[in-house]
């Protein structure tokens, strides 16, 4: 079985100061919207991850709440990452069961989309329309181009990503690409200062 978790250091970092790179304002323009699913594309290095554990850590800190509150008895929902590369080391009955609680969770982070098997993108797609239906939070990062992305996932979830609201080119205003310079191994420093510039 593969972890459902974020990996160790964009969990850490996720919990500490994070630079004002685009990715995460598109993250924070998100988490303030009512919108269910949020797609950002692009370029390796780009923060996209960063900006999804961010959101991923606040998705869980929103299951717990509302699990607490007064009144009403709830289990914690799960939270989950999900990195869809991984899917290529399971069986068939363990991708089953790992999409199965993907789909029901209460929040899902499906990181470098695109990257999984060709044969698993129709499963992955499938299971990211069902939390469209559900509207449940679900944020998704890939480094394929957007008609790549269209291509391959189809026209129904690009629609049920139109759910969020329309920008003002009338696409789908929570599927963003994500440009800029690699921020790979630059401090937080140098890239408050290189997003600064911008």
């Amino acid at each position: 079985m593969i972890s459902l978790s974020p990996p160790t250091k964009l969990w850490e970092r996720a919990h500490g100061k994070l630079a004002p790179t685009h990715a995460m304002q598109v993250a924070r323009g998100w988490l303030a919207s009512e919108a269910w699913g949020l797609l950002m594309l692009g370029n390796v290095g780009r923060g996209k991850s960063q900006a999804a554990a961010w959101l991923y850590v606040w998705m869980r800190q929103e299951a717990l709440r509302e699990a607490q509150a007064p009144g009403v008895y709830r289990r914690a929902g799960d939270v989950l990452w999900l990195r869809a590369p991984l899917l290529a080391r399971l069986d068939y009955r363990e991708r089953a069961d790992v999409l199965s609680r993907c789909a029901r969770a209460y929040g899902l982070v499906v990181d470098e989309l695109g990257g999984e098997a060709d044969q698993q993108g129709e499963a992955l797609s499938d299971m990211l329309e069902e939390r469209g239906d559900a509207e449940r939070r679900t944020v998704i990062t890939t480094n394929l181009e957007r008609a790549m992305f269209g291509d391959r996932y189809g026209d129904r979830l690009a629609d049920r990503l139109r759910a969020g609201g329309r920008d003002e080119h009338g696409g789908a205003r929570w599927v963003v690409e994500i440009g800029g310079e690699s921020l790979r191994g630059l401090s937080s420093e140098e890239i408050e200062r290189l997003t600064a510039a911008e």
